[in-house]
């Protein structure tokens, strides 16, 4: 009988993130600043829209690229219709929820 003794699997840490809402007059924008690694960092804008929504609280976000995601929290289920949440939303929450939901429970939005 050969029994292998089967690793793990491996889980990966978060990475820290934070979010900044930005107003200008009228008008505001979203910034969520990733870490990825020593040194390195993502940063994505959006223009931030509230939006009517049957339950929960609707958002539209547009990258400068045109890129546009809706982006319902509050609500039994959350939604979003960026990449992350269409093939992982089941498992975890992508980083337009968690922004929005931070920034609510924060009192700024």
């Amino acid at each position: 009988m050969n029994a292998t003794n089967a690793k793990p699997a491996r889980q990966r840490k978060p990475r820290p993130r934070f979010v900044r809402l930005i107003r200008q007059g009228a008008c505001l924008f979203l910034r969520i600043r990733e870490v990825l690694s020593k040194g390195r960092e993502k940063i994505d804008a959006y223009d931030l829209l509230e939006i009517n929504a049957d339950t929960g609280r609707g958002f539209r976000l547009t990258k400068p690229d045109g890129t546009v995601y809706h982006v319902n929290v509050g609500s039994k289920p959350e939604t979003c219709e960026c990449k992350g949440h269409l093939e992982w939303g089941h498992r975890t929450i992508c980083r337009h929820r968690a922004a929005l939901r931070k920034l609510i429970a924060d009192g700024r939005l």
